[in-house]
């Protein structure tokens, strides 16, 4: 398939022998002077003139959804539940650099062009909206998740590198980590976390149980305090919790976490 869109794309891009001696750059002007080979419909009745083999060479998504049994370009499909805005800026940001940057204007554009890259596919693009998020947006709380969610993995190490500085700040969003994909970063910042908690070091659970656990690993590091007390309760609540996981996990969790809660509770009394 993937051969039988280059074929299509050296016949497209063939420059005539005449045409050869004239270096025609590619423009908007020009680029609108070539003409739209693929009707796309949308859901609220929308309609978008487009370019297959664009699409067909910038995305192995498009490119099974443009291709047909007999090697040719489909003239028409439709996307479900998506914007005819956010695919004209889509359209868009494929067009080379000196034609996108216009488009490329603001948070919210780029917010757009990270899922359009995630779901199609389009690494290029991916790398170019990640190289601004890196460069050019601050890490906030919603970072990592968005990081997380669109595959940026160089994104997400700046999160966890700028969150690990301030954990009381960020441990809430830090449980975004307590999943398998991303375990290793987890561990790699979990003696980090017990040492912000005052709970002393112990190897780091499973993520499953790392997840349910969150809400007190969360409060024990906002709420530290250097009470030998209240560190001995939460450092033996943890550790029990983590060491006695059985297969009635909840019923001997939440009682557990039920007796830290009071201890806590009767502590800030």
């Amino acid at each position: 398939q993937n051969k039988t869109i280059c074929r299509m794309a050296d016949s497209s891009l063939a420059t005539p022998p005449k045409a050869a001696a004239s270096s025609v750059s590619l423009t908007p002007r020009s680029l609108s002077k070539i003409k739209a080979d693929l009707t796309v419909t949308f859901d609220d009745g929308s309609v978008v003139e487009a370019h297959a083999l664009i699409l067909a060479l910038a995305s192995p998504v498009f490119s099974s959804m443009l291709a047909t049994e007999d090697g040719e370009l489909r003239s028409t499909i439709q996307l479900p539940n998506k914007s005819a805005d956010e695919f004209r800026i889509f359209m868009q940001a494929l067009l080379p650099a000196s034609m996108r940057f216009s488009t490329l204007k603001d948070e919210s554009t780029y917010t757009t062009l990270c899922q359009w890259a995630d779901e199609y596919e389009v690494e290029a693009l991916r790398t170019l909206c990640e190289d601004h998020l890196i460069k050019d947006v601050p890490v906030d709380e919603s970072s990592l998740n968005h990081a997380l969610m669109y595959r940026l993995t160089r994104r997400q190490a700046q999160c966890i590198e700028v969150m690990r500085q301030d954990l009381t700040k960020y441990i809430g969003v830090l449980v975004a980590l307590a999943q398998p994909a991303t375990q290793e970063q987890l561990s790699d910042l979990w003696p980090e976390i017990c040492d912000a908690a005052r709970v002393g070091q112990y190897a780091m659970p499973p993520v499953e149980q790392v997840r349910v656990m969150w809400p007190f690993v969360a409060s024990a590091v906002q709420k530290a305090t250097p009470i030998d007390q209240l560190q001995a309760d939460v450092t033996k609540t943890i550790v029990e919790t983590a060491n006695s996981w059985t297969s009635s996990i909840y019923d001997g969790f939440w009682s557990q976490a039920n007796v830290l809660q009071t201890r806590v509770a009767t502590y800030l009394q």
